[in-house]
Parts: C-alpha cells; sequence; structure tokens
C-alpha cells in the first residue's frame, strides 16, 4: 500500500509543477490540473483505507500481546507444582474459612449489642412508664396482662 500512496503522492508532485510551470503551455498546464482532480479522489481514498487497516492491525497486535501473556501465564501454571499449587489451595481455604468465621463473629457481636440497646430502650422507656408504678413496684392492673402484652409485641 505504501508504493500506491508514493506513486500517487509522486503523480501529484510532478502534475503540480507542471501546472505551476509559466514555460508550459495553457493546454498542458490543464492537462496537469485535471491529473491533480483526477487523482486525488483515489489518493484520499488510499489515506482513508491505511487509516482503516491501521486500526485493524493494531487491534490485531493487541489480541497477539493478550494472548500471548495468557499462553504465559498457562505456561507458569503448567510449569508450577502440585505441591506448590495445592498449597496455594490451602492457603485460599483457609483465608475462606477466617472471613466465614469473622463474618459469624460480627454479626452475632451486632447482635448482642443491639439487644443490649434494646434491652436499655425497653426498660428505660416502655417498662418504667406502663409496667412500673411511682413506688417502682410493678403495677397491679397489669399485672396480669403483663405475659400476654409482652407475647403480642415480642412473639417467641
Amino acid at each position: 500500500m505504501n508504493e500506491f500512496m508514493k506513486a500517487f503522492q509522486n503523480i501529484t508532485q510532478y502534475a503540480a509543477l507542471v501546472a505551476a510551470d509559466d514555460d508550459k503551455s495553457l493546454e498542458i498546464k490543464e492537462s496537469a490540473t485535471t491529473v491533480i482532480k483526477s487523482v486525488q479522489p483515489g489518493f484520499d481514498e488510499l489515506r482513508e483505507s491505511a487509516t482503516r487497516i491501521e486500526k485493524v492491525v493494531q487491534k490485531c497486535r493487541n489480541d497477539i500481546d493478550r494472548a500471548e501473556d495468557v499462553w504465559t501465564c498457562k505456561l507458569g501454571i503448567i510449569q508450577a507444582s502440585k505441591q506448590e499449587i495445592w498449597q496455594q489451595l490451602g492457603e485460599l481455604s483457609g483465608c475462606h474459612v477466617r472471613i466465614n468465621e469473622l463474618g459469624r463473629q460480627c454479626q452475632s457481636s451486632a447482635l448482642a449489642e443491639s439487644q443490649d440497646y434494646w434491652d436499655k430502650i425497653f426498660d428505660v422507656r416502655v417498662k418504667q412508664k406502663w409496667f412500673i408504678d411511682a413506688a417502682k413496684k410493678q403495677k397491679k392492673e397489669l399485672a396480669g396482662k403483663k405475659r400476654m402484652i409482652l407475647l403480642k409485641i415480642f412473639p417467641s
């Protein structure tokens, strides 16, 4: 393709020189101008094609580089000893177990904290308002209904 680009460039340059030469006849200058006009679309199309081909070639190069990286990685895996692979799998498995355990600990800790917080709120706001009288004793009219109310609020 570069040969054709150079050929079109050379034709255009020589035709431009002929068209600019004052010693040439008017007919030769018009012919040179016509050649320039007729060659220019082909030259433009060739340049656009070269640009498109360059993009495709660049994509192919990227794909080849990526394939080479994958191939190199696979060779590394193949060359690794089975013991090393099993050791790394064991380490990953241990990490998985530790992450799950930490998750369970965090969950139980959060539940315990929320339960403590709820007990404090219940004691302060609900119990003292509805179940304890001014003498800090259980209200008699609610004593029998306390269990039933609590079961409605907090079903088992």
